[in-house]
């Protein structure tokens, strides 16, 4: 069936628009006349770029280039980019992805966007035969979180759709949030390519790699004692101050949402689970995981992992009612705030059980990931994996799914 017939049948059934495939041999002119004709007829709402069977990596840059360019002449905003899975096993792709992250800045500012969808779960650890882990910012609309140098390429991340769906008005007035540097970065980054200013409540405590990233990006950092009363008492006085629109890192449905994409996609590539874990602190990721799995594989546990220094939301969990976090002790500093009330209320309803691990078992969990997978997490991802290694979670014979919510940490620091 000629395409020109399939989009007259979209149109004419009231499809917003479609996404054409395009295939690695396009001809520039032909397909821009074609492109444009077909956008003549019901719109282009992006282009599906598969992975370009070409040799060598320059020539791949090339052809997304030329890509791109089609796109930009032919008015479409998105580029999807689909690489086979095998390819994110490669080394040369993820330094490839250096390339695509200027390129993407570049094109960015003319209007198209590159996003690089389905990223896939990794290899698992040997601890159990049935153990896979997934990325949290390797899905689309998702905070910068693990990967913390490339993950602007590798989605369009939550708190860039937020700012860019804000009105001139409301945008002018920029955004504000709280947080211990991962959600501050992704903001922070959100608004630089939005051109809003941005404004970062951190507390004074935080990791000095994640201070410098959100300064890199261009936001004003106000330093604040590292509890949750002084984050929120600081934000208030920088909303009053300058008027910026709150994102709150956590309480906010919206951000629950877009953390929930990981589980999804993880449950959508692996098929069902019979455990899915997710760290826990404000509650963003575990309640969006809990939402993401109840709907998707209702069999599965889903299972809270918390510090025992920063236990608060197990207490919680027992009593039914937010107990504070007071005073938390751990290395796992991305998981030291206390649970939003949105977040409580899916997680009470939505989530099987909070278990707590030791620092000791964190840091365990730490190394055998960099030794055996060799990927950089931080202590807060590390979390779900340090409650198995000490039994407070059953998994033998069973199929595990670990949300990875992090890898930003000083190497000067590491705690090994």
């Amino acid at each position: 069936m000629p395409s020109t017939q399939v989009f007259e049948m979209a149109r004419d059934a009231g499809f917003d628009g479609l996404e054409v495939i395009i295939n690695h041999d396009f001809s520039g002119s032909q397909a821009l006349d074609h492109l444009k004709e077909l956008q003549s007829i019901h719109p282009v709402l992006s282009l599906h770029a598969p992975f370009f069977e070409v040799d060598g990596w320059g020539n791949k840059i090339d052809q997304l280039k030329r890509c791109a360019e089609l796109a930009l002449h032919a008015g479409v905003p998105l580029i999807n980019f689909h690489p086979p899975n095998w390819l994110f096993l490669e080394f040369k792709f993820w330094r490839w992805l250096k390339q695509v992250k200027d390129f993407q800045a570049e094109i960015g500012q003319n209007g198209v966007l590159v996003t690089i969808e389905n990223m896939p779960c990794l290899p698992q650890l040997k601890i159990n035969p049935y153990m896979l882990t997934k990325i949290e910012n390797m899905v689309r609309f998702m905070e910068e979180r693990n990967l913390y140098l490339t993950t602007q390429l590798l989605d369009l991340n939550l708190p860039l759709v937020l700012a860019l769906n804000m009105s001139d008005e409301a945008a002018a007035q920029g955004v504000a949030t709280h947080s211990s540097g991962n959600h501050g970065a992704a903001l922070a980054l959100a608004a630089k390519k939005r051109s809003i200013t941005a404004h970062m409540v951190m507390p004074d405590n935080a990791p000095e790699i994640k201070k410098k990233a959100v300064a890199g990006y261009g936001a004003e950092i106000i330093f604040c004692t590292p509890t949750l009363e002084a984050r929120e008492s600081a934000l208030a006085e920088v909303v009053a101050r300058t008027g910026a629109n709150e994102i709150h890192p956590y309480d906010n449905f919206a951000v629950i949402a877009g953390q929930g994409s990981a589980a999804q996609e993880l449950l959508q590539e692996v098929g069902d689970l019979d455990l899915v874990l997710a760290p826990v602190g404000g509650g963003g990721l575990l309640a969006g995981t809990a939402l993401s799995v109840r709907h998707l594989t209702p069999e599965a546990v889903t299972i809270g992992c918390e510090p025992a220094g920063a236990d608060d939301a197990y207490r919680s969990f027992q009593k039914g009612e937010i107990i504070p976090s007071t005073n938390p002790r751990t290395i796992a500093d991305g998981l030291l705030t206390s649970l939003g009330q949105r977040n409580f209320a899916i997680i009470r309803e939505k989530v099987d059980q909070i278990v707590t691990v030791s620092e000791g078992s964190i840091i365990e969990a730490m190394r055998l990931v960099w030794g055996r997978m060799k990927i950089v997490i931080e202590p807060s991802a590390a979390v779900p994996l340090g409650a198995i290694l000490e039994k407070k979670i059953t998994a033998r014979n069973k199929k595990v799914g670990i949300i990875v919510s992090g890898g930003n940490l000083d190497l000067e620091q590491l705690p090994f």
